[in-house]
C-alpha cells in the first residue's frame, strides 16, 4: 500500500494500535498535505518538484513501494486530523519548507494537538516545538541522559518527551534511566535493506519484536506495524507499541 495514503491508514489501524507517523508538506498555494519526498517521481504519478498548487496535487495518484500505481490520492492533513479523531494517535514529521505555524494553526482549528506527536530531529527544533505546539508530546532524540538533561534545560518538560534512540542497536541500560526519568522510548526497526525489520522478515523470528520490548522499548518505529503487533501480543504486551508507517 502507498505510504502517507488515507486509506493506507484505515487499514494499517484496522488491525494495530499504537502511533501512525505521517510526513506533513506544503503545497505553493499553502495547502498541507502529506508527502515525504521533496519531488512527486516516487510516491505518485506526477514528476518533478511537489511545491505545486493543491489543484494539481489532487489530481494525481500514489504509487506503493513498488511503483504500481494505486486508486488512493494525496491526502490533506486536516482530512486526516478529522478522521484520526478517536481512532488514532499520529506522529507528524513536518517537512523542510513547511512552517510550525502553519501546522499549529490546524492543529488549534480541529482541537487535535492533544492527539499528535510531533518529531524534532535537534535540539533547537524542540525547544521551538515545545512552544509552538503546547499541548502535543515531542519525539526527540534522545541516545544519552546527557541528552535528556539538555532537552529539560532547554526548557522541553519530560512529560512531554518521547525518546527516539535510533534504529542501531538497542541500549536497555539507556531504556532503563528514560523509564526511571518518566519517558518513553522509541526504537525504529525499520531503515531499509539491513534494517531490524528486514533481518527479522528474513529470519521469520518476529518474536524479536517482543524481546525488544522486554528489553524497555515501549514503541516500535516499524514497517511491519501487522507482524509487530502480533508479536507483540503473543509476547504477553498489549500490541499498541508499534508505531505504523503506511
Amino acid at each position: 500500500m502507498p505510504e502517507n495514503g488515507l486509506e493506507s491508514i484505515r487499514q494499517v489501524t484496522a488491525t494495530t494500535n499504537g502511533l501512525v507517523e505521517l510526513d506533513v508538506a506544503t503545497s505553493s498555494d499553502g495547502v498541507l498535505f502529506l508527502h515525504h519526498d521533496d519531488t512527486l517521481d516516487r510516491t505518485t504519478t506526477g514528476t518533478g518538484p511537489a511545491d505545486i498548487p493543491w489543484s494539481e496535487l489532487r489530481e494525481l495518484s500514489l504509487r506503493d513501494a513498488a511503483g504500481r500505481v494505486t486508486a488512493q490520492r494525496i491526502a490533506r492533513l486536516d482530512e486526516v486530523l478529522d478522521w484520526a479523531e478517536g481512532r488514532a494517535i499520529l506522529e507528524l514529521d513536518i517537512k523542510q519548507g513547511t512552517r510550525y505555524d502553519d501546522v499549529a494553526a490546524i492543529l488549534a482549528e480541529k482541537s487535535a494537538g492533544g492527539r499528535v506527536v510531533v518529531i524534532a530531529y535537534t535540539l533547537a527544533q524542540a525547544r521551538l516545538m515545545a512552544s509552538k505546539f503546547p499541548d502535543s508530546m515531542i519525539s526527540a532524540t534522545i541516545r544519552s541522559t546527557d541528552d535528556l538533561e539538555a532537552l529539560v534545560a532547554a526548557g522541553v518538560p519530560k512529560s512531554r518527551l518521547l525518546a527516539w534512540t535510533g534504529n542501531d542497536a538497542p541500549d536497555p541500560d539507556l531504556y532503563r534511566a528514560l523509564d526511571e526519568a518518566g519517558v518513553e522510548v522509541i526504537f525504529g526497526t525499520l531503515g531499509g535493506r539491513d534494517s531490524f525489520d528486514e533481518r527479522i522478515a528474513r529470519s521469520g523470528e518476529d518474536e524479536t519484536y517482543a524481546a525488544l520490548g522486554r528489553d524497555g522499548v515501549d514503541i516500535l518505529a516499524t514497517d511491519r506495524p501487522v507482524e509487530a503487533s502480533e508479536a507483540l501480543r503473543a509476547g504477553g504486551r498489549s500490541g499498541d507499541g508499534a508505531c505504523p508507517l503506511p
